[in-house]
């Protein structure tokens, strides 16, 4: 991934982390988007074979991705990432398996 910028994904992982707590601040409890985007678009482009975005148990975790389901399975596609991507998934997936 030749165009990764850090720190525009340091910005956009906060943001990530922090955006419900902060609609939740303004008296809003997000569960309609989220059961809309989660649910029920997931549902349908998993029964068209398209792609959504989802979770999988990968190794001893559960770590969301894209994928789609086909009939051998799911899918999920691979990318060539940029490594600082690398680091950052797998401290993750390290901290998910200490949790467990």
């Amino acid at each position: 991934m030749s165009n990764y910028n850090g720190s525009k994904s340091d910005y956009l992982t906060e943001k990530t982390l922090n955006a419900n707590l902060e609609v939740r601040k303004l008296g809003f409890k997000p569960y309609i988007a989220p059961s809309l985007s989660s649910g029920a678009l997931s549902i349908l482009a998993t029964v068209s074979g398209d792609y959504f975005y989802g979770s999988s148990l990968m190794g001893h975790v559960f770590m969301g991705s894209k994928m789609r389901l086909t009939n051998l399975g799911i899918e999920i596609p691979r990318y060539e990432l940029h490594p600082e991507v690398i680091k950052k998934l797998d401290d993750t997936y390290k901290q998910l398996r200490r949790i467990i």
